[in-house]
């Protein structure tokens, strides 16, 4: 998998496509792969190091097309019902509030 990345992101630089700027690949990649393994929590990361494998996660998902985290919005139209109640609508909320907003 290393070599993978390592040749992905080798072509990415030279292709002018995204590249991963003020990331410590690295590290990120190691963190990465323990975070999957689960031999490693987000939360045992330090910021930085959360930030940099979060950026490695999204840059691997754009090159194989995946689609990125839902969104709140998406999480908000996938569980909801035609016509959500006001306690509808706060338990949507509750439910989805930890997605990213955009």
């Amino acid at each position: 998998m290393k070599l993978l990345i390592a040749v992905a992101l080798a072509w990415s630089s030279a292709a002018g496509g995204p590249t991963l700027r003020g990331v410590d690949v690295d590290t990120a990649l190691r963190n990465y792969e323990a975070v999957l393994a689960g031999q490693k929590q987000l939360t045992d990361l330090t910021p930085k190091q959360r930030f940099d494998v979060i950026e490695l996660d999204r840059w691997l998902r754009s090159q194989q097309g995946m689609p990125g985290p839902e969104t709140k919005q998406q999480c908000k139209e996938r569980l909801a019902s035609e016509t959500p109640t006001p306690l509808g609508e706060a338990l949507l909320d509750l439910k989805c509030s930890q997605r990213p907003s955009s």
